[in-house]
């Protein structure tokens, strides 16, 4: 059975090189559907075509296929929990880029589980709040996506900066994150109280979110950290009932349209961010 590399936090800030350590790990056969399923984006099972709670990842990898040079590219998917990424890259990626994918996340159970046989080049357990085991300029891309809304103000903007140094000059960042409206964060601690009363309720233990950001503050965010923000895609405008209409390729790409023009809109949203070329 292939070993998952683990490597620990780094004592610095510009800490040692992850090894890779190993026996080289295999992707489990992407675009496969079980009966009764279908394969949103031609990639994973789902319930339908076009799984808008998916279209992130089928996003992060239009995007990187657009993006990045042509060549050997090295990517970090950062908290990349069951490991989507490698495939929606194989079936819409660039076939001349060249991505060593490194997966990171803080649950071993899921480095273990999903994300271990899922194509990428290395597997490693670590804590993004914590000093990333890479030098600086490691990576060409950084992904980071349904993971800063679980930290602190503090750790979100350490979790940035570390993605801002571990990047390459002129690196690119996916960053993503639910969104809310300003009259929704208004009413933020009403709904968050209750959110939890049901969560209680429900037997719940994962831990709440931390952040509700508007797309403003998420883009300031970034900026701060020293990442200029592009570009922003957002998902979800509205999803009608059970789905209805995500069987239907017209009814997505409105759907993208949409969180291209009003991305503050959307339920969720994507940053893509670069790294100044001189830093």
């Amino acid at each position: 059975m292939s070993q998952v590399p683990v490597v620990p936090p780094a004592p610095s800030r510009s800490g040692p090189v992850a090894q890779d350590g190993g026996v080289p790990l295999h992707p489990l056969p992407f675009g496969v559907a079980p009966p009764g399923m279908k394969l949103a984006f031609e990639v994973e099972p789902a319930n339908r075509l076009f799984r808008l709670r998916l279209a992130r990842y089928r996003y992060q990898a239009g995007a990187l296929a657009r993006l990045l040079p042509a060549g050997p590219v090295e990517i970090l998917d950062a908290g990349c929990g069951k490991g989507r990424f490698p495939g929606y890259w194989k079936r819409w990626g660039n076939p001349g880029v060249h991505p060593r994918i490194t997966g990171m996340d803080i649950s071993w159970k899921r480095l273990i589980g999903r994300a271990k046989m899922r194509g990428y080049g290395v597997l490693l357990a670590g804590d993004l709040t914590r000093p990333w085991p890479y030098r600086d300029g490691t990576f060409d891309a950084v992904l980071c996506e349904q993971v800063l809304e679980h930290l602190t103000d503090a750790q979100v903007r350490y979790a940035l900066s570390e993605a801002k140094r571990v990047l390459k000059p002129g690196g690119v960042a996916l960053l993503g994150t639910p969104v809310f409206t300003e009259p929704e964060l208004w009413l933020a601690p009403i709904w968050t109280r209750l959110n939890n009363v049901l969560r209680w309720m429900k037997g719940v233990t994962e831990p709440p979110h931390l952040q509700h950001l508007s797309v403003g503050r998420l883009k300031r965010l970034i900026r701060g950290c020293g990442l200029e923000p592009e570009a922003v895609q957002g998902y979800r405008v509205m999803s009608l009932w059970y789905g209805w209409g995500e069987d239907w390729e017209w009814y997505y790409r409105f759907q993208q349209w949409l969180g291209r023009v009003v991305p503050s809109l959307c339920s969720e949203v994507t940053v893509t961010a670069r790294k100044a070329r001189q830093d």
